[in-house]
């Protein structure tokens, strides 16, 4: 069953451009994972701070091994999340496939 990631991600003061810039770069990768089905960067329009990834897996593996990924590591875990306020993920399981 599909396995559906909603991230929220609030970044501090001044960090908008390189988040945004990191968040493009791991997109490009991630989407070339072959379980990844829908890989979406989106920011918000009201609140340039905010940013919003909707990832969609084919399974819990697919989605277990993006997250251990180099791409993920180098650019979310050990560039981006210091830059962050927020960073909340939802896990979803979709209702159609």
């Amino acid at each position: 069953m599909p396995v559906v990631l909603v991230v929220t991600i609030v970044v501090k003061e001044d960090h908008e451009a390189t988040s945004e810039r990191l968040l493009r770069e791991c997109a490009i990768p991630s989407r070339a994972e072959p379980g990844i089905l829908d890989y979406r960067v989106c920011r918000s329009t009201r609140n340039p701070k905010q940013f919003l990834v909707f990832e969609m897996y084919r399974d819990k593996e697919a989605r277990d091994s993006h997250r251990q990924s180099e791409h993920v590591k180098r650019l979310i875990v050990d560039q981006l999340l210091p830059l962050t306020e927020v960073f909340d993920v939802v896990s979803y399981e979709a209702l159609d496939s």
